[in-house]
């Protein structure tokens, strides 16, 4: 009988310690994922501001020169599109680059958009 006893205590203390061990770590604050701060505000790298990165920036500049005019902001990638305006001996590659600044890292980048179409 001592020996059922001792069995139903020992039972009873580890059902205990399970129960506050679940509370413990059951009870923990979950984390929540962080909004994007940048939905529904306005884009915060101006025209001009692309324009100039654009300007300063050699992958750019070596493809040839930045546009003044034919310039797009893409909501959707918060990234400036700038188009390349081309030396004459180029123009015939197949390609229309643009300068591509990203609004959220300031990165630049050349995007070459090739057809594979070669003019002749």
């Amino acid at each position: 009988m001592a020996k059922a006893i001792i069995t139903i205590i020992i039972l009873m203390g580890l059902t205990v310690s399970g129960f506050i061990l679940y509370m413990l770590l059951g009870m923990q604050p979950k984390e929540t994922p962080q909004p994007d701060i940048n939905v529904g505000k306005p884009n915060t790298l101006t025209k001009e501001e692309a324009q100039q990165i654009a300007g300063n920036t050699k992958n750019c500049t070596m493809a040839g020169i930045p546009s003044h005019q034919d310039i797009f902001y893409n909501e959707n990638t918060k990234t400036w599109w700038i188009d390349i305006e081309r030396m004459p001996e180029l123009e015939n590659d197949g390609c229309n680059p643009a300068c591509v600044i990203s609004e959220v890292t300031k990165n630049v980048e050349v995007n070459w958009r090739c057809t594979g179409l070669i003019q002749n």
